[in-house]
């Protein structure tokens, strides 16, 4: 913990600055990503409909992220400022749902709003890694698993914090278990302010459609396009909120397990930092895969009881922090593979994001199709699970392909 400590002071201002941007975002995305879509399953009782906001909300996301991303490439202005665009729509989303009643119709119209907002975000926050981290000396590795390793305590504070929200709102203002919590996240991306004005600017490279699919005319830029076609977390997200919604029945059970687990992730980080380096990223990917599978397949067979999700839940918090830094890394440098020199790193950002949204789009319209068919919660959460984990390990022989290269 000390030399992780004293490695974070030896870092760039910059990097400092933009690792304290993600955090936040962070805070904000662990309370939402936890109660949003409890709520959206409590408020409609459907699978269906959630797999449709879900939808949404990542077509959202890709229309902040290509969208404006693209027309930054294309006026040659700084990305900067699209920290600050990203915060404030997601800030004025979460100010807007409690003043408007939890029908379809404005869940969706949350969706959008939000979507675009972290869509917006993150193409800045990925454009800043893209300039100021590298592979080579173990950068990228470090820098991705500290800026996780820190995600992991902030998530594990707003997990309680929002926690605690909802039992106030509860049981002692007796208000709409949610009202609270959408009333709190606005304030949060206020603490960005410090940061937003302090990194220095970054004008991308020009981007052109003509040139941004270069990559697809050479086979390791192929092998990358299908490794984000093979990239399905929202179909588990959605069947995993349904198991914890029958497992653990109300919004703040799920929040005080959570609580619970969150510090035993944050000291998994902390130990994946230290031993992952480029030679062994595949590796971690592969035992956090065959782990992913044993916990799945145990979660698909159960009964979907107390028990099994614990187990579930506890599987999860050694896996997931395995399995998704390992990816962080590899994802920056797939741009890499698939960015022309004409175009630059920003272009491959974009094409990236132009798969990967396609990709998702493609993933839970396959899963939406599933849930109609099935008319059924739970049959069609376990259905989603098999879906998601044939793709998965798909993606792991292609991961392994990409970074042979």
């Amino acid at each position: 913990m000390k030399k992780i400590l004293s490695q974070i002071k030896q870092l760039s201002k910059e990097k400092r600055h933009m690792m304290a941007l993600f955090w936040i975002q962070a805070f904000a995305n662990a309370i939402s990503s936890l109660f949003i879509n409890v709520f959206v399953f409590l408020e409609t009782q459907s699978i269906t409909f959630l797999i449709v906001y879900s939808m949404i909300y990542h077509i959202a996301i890709f229309i902040g992220f290509v969208g404006v991303g693209y027309l930054f490439g294309r006026i040659q202005k700084s990305v900067k400022i699209n920290y600050l665009y990203g915060f404030l729509i997601s800030f004025l989303s979460f100010v807007w749902v409690p003043l408007v009643a939890p029908s379809m119709t404005n869940l969706l119209v949350f969706a959008v709003v939000n979507g675009v907002g972290g869509g917006i975000f993150w193409m800045a926050n990925h454009a800043y890694e893209l300039a100021y981290t590298k592979n080579e000396d173990r950068d990228r590795d470090f820098y991705s698993s500290i800026e996780h390793a820190g995600s992991q305590i902030i998530s594990m504070v707003a997990v309680i914090i929002g926690t605690i929200l909802i039992f106030l709102a509860e049981r002692i203002f007796h208000v709409e278990t949610f009202t609270i919590l959408f009333w709190f996240l606005p304030f949060v991306f206020l603490g960005s302010l410090p940061f937003l004005f302090s990194l220095p600017d970054h004008i991308p490279q020009r981007v052109s459609l003509t040139t941004m699919f270069r990559f697809l005319k050479w086979s390791n830029g192929r092998r990358v396009a299908w490794y984000y076609i093979f990239s399905n977390e929202q179909v588990a997200s959605v069947a995993v909120t349904l198991f914890s919604v029958v497992a653990l029945t109300s919004a703040l059970n799920i929040g005080m397990w959570q609580s619970i687990v969150g510090i035993i992730a944050f000291a998994t980080t902390l130990w994946l930092a230290n031993i992952r380096r480029a030679g062994n990223r595949v590796q971690i990917m592969k035992y956090a895969l065959v782990g992913y599978v044993v916990v799945y397949g145990m979660l698909m067979f159960s009964d979907i009881s107390l028990y099994f999700y614990i187990i579930f839940t506890l599987g999860m918090i050694v896996l997931k922090p395995m399995y998704r830094i390992s990816q962080h890394v590899i994802d920056l440098r797939s741009v890499n593979i698939i960015s022309t020199q004409e175009n630059g790193s920003f272009s491959g950002l974009l094409a990236r994001d132009t798969i990967l949204g396609f990709s998702r789009t493609f993933h839970l319209t396959i899963a939406l199709l599933i849930a109609s068919t099935i008319n059924d919660n739970v049959l069609t959460a376990k259905v989603l699970i098999l879906f998601y984990l044939l793709v998965t390990v798909g993606n792991w022989f292609i991961v392994r392909k990409v970074t042979q290269q």
